[in-house]
């Protein structure tokens, strides 16, 4: 039965890890499920399956004889070579490049580049689902003109013009609350 954990590289008294690898080789299966693995530049290679959460703030390597099904961020880049399907999520900051069998992960990127058979695959940036005729400008608050051609006010406007009642007044620092005259 396999034990939930994970991997995470920190880097102490201030330390750059920009240029350290978290480096897993295994004969069988790579499980990152739960925790997953956590670091800056990330390699792992598999003579199995690799399974799990892998993020890295720069590069991600994945190499498996077998199959891969993760979810991927690398800050600057993904590769992943299988033997048998990719599935799952795979973010790239910079670029993403993979091969195998058959791809059906989404793998988004602005630059992404994959052998195989991509019929099932995501491949690209998402384009945004609001159209662009309905983002409207002249929403903003303090901008905002009513059909007269009347300045409509703002919260804050209003309280500003508003005769506000004197419950208080300052002296100084200190605040001296006023009982109400009856």
């Amino acid at each position: 039965m396999p034990v939930p954990g994970g991997i995470i590289q920190i880097a102490f008294n201030g330390v750059s890890t920009r240029n350290n690898f978290i480096d897993l080789r295994a004969g069988g299966d790579i499980n990152a499920g739960g925790s997953g693995i956590i670091g800056s530049n990330i390699r792992l290679d598999a003579g199995g399956d690799i399974n799990g959460v892998i993020i890295g703030s720069g590069s991600l390597e994945i190499q498996s004889d077998r199959n891969v099904n993760v979810a991927a961020f690398g800050g600057t880049g993904v590769s992943i070579n299988a033997g048998g399907n990719i599935t799952g999520t795979v973010v790239g900051g910079g670029s993403i490049n993979v091969s195998g069998d058959s791809i059906s992960a989404a793998l988004i990127s602005k630059n992404v580049s994959a052998s195989g058979d991509t019929s099932g695959a995501l491949v690209g940036v998402p384009q945004s689902n609001v159209a662009k005729a309905e983002t409207k400008v002249e929403e903003d608050a303090s901008a905002k003109t009513s059909k007269s051609g009347e300045r409509e006010l703002d919260e804050e406007e209003k309280k500003k013009n508003s005769k506000a009642v004197t419950l208080a007044r300052r002296v100084s620092r200190v605040t001296v609350i006023l009982p109400s005259k009856n």
